[in-house]
């Protein structure tokens, strides 16, 4: 028997699949919409936190005042329709060519809020290498002291160990970028699923090997 023969692949431009023009643009009932942002769209300024000689772009600050209304749950951009199915979405996709400066932009939607402790980090998920390009962003773009960087799911761990330890007040806000390697992820999932803990060495001999309930993940619900 013979193999089936492989459909080809036919990659269209966005302009392409909505319409080269207000026109000929799909209609709000379609099965599924792109939503992007046109050149009038509003721009947020640049944060305070930034470093003054290095201000965003105008295509950066519209992007930005996207992902704020985002993160703040308006609803005149949070509701997208694909079919039947009709959700809010807290999520995003920044699409900026190479060297459009999104790492910039997503470093302002980080300051861009106060600082609050009883909000979780955020997480950044890269290969290794780049890791270190990544802090060393943030010293280029944000004043000192206004992003506290953790590199490592180890020593993220080991901070929210030691809160408990000391009953300490908690140094992880929404302020707080956790870079973690792919390759760290992938093996401490592992052996998560083997163990019931993500890491098998204690931390600093305190004889608390770093636990995760293996339930309560199981329970969480997005």
């Amino acid at each position: 028997m013979g193999r089936a023969k492989r459909k080809s692949i036919t990659q269209v431009s966005i302009e392409a699949f909505v319409g080269a023009s207000p026109a000929t643009r799909v209609r709000e009932d379609v099965q599924f919409k792109v939503p992007f942002l046109p050149l009038t769209a509003p721009e947020a300024p640049t944060p305070a936190a930034f470093r003054s000689e290095l201000p965003l772009y105008s295509h950066q600050c519209r992007s930005l005042h996207r992902m704020l209304q985002i993160e703040a749950r308006d609803e005149t951009v949070a509701k997208f329709n694909f079919g039947m199915l009709d959700y809010y979405s807290t999520g995003g996709c920044l699409a900026d060519a190479i060297g459009m400066g999104k790492t910039a932009t997503m470093l302002a939607l980080i300051v861009s809020e106060p600082r609050d402790p009883t909000a979780g980090g955020n997480l950044l998920i890269a290969p290794s290498h780049l890791l270190e390009q990544w802090r060393n962003e943030v010293e280029k773009f944000v004043r000192d002291g206004e992003i506290d960087v953790v590199v490592g799911l180890r020593k993220y761990m080991e901070l929210v160990d030691d809160m408990g330890i000391v009953g300490g007040e908690s140094c992880i806000s929404n302020r707080t970028l956790v870079l973690v390697g792919v390759e760290e992820v992938v093996k401490s999932r592992a052996y998560f699923y083997r163990h019931g803990k993500v890491y098998p060495l204690e931390v600093r001999g305190l004889g608390r090997p770093l636990h995760v309930d293996p339930i309560a993940l199981q329970e969480y619900e997005e």
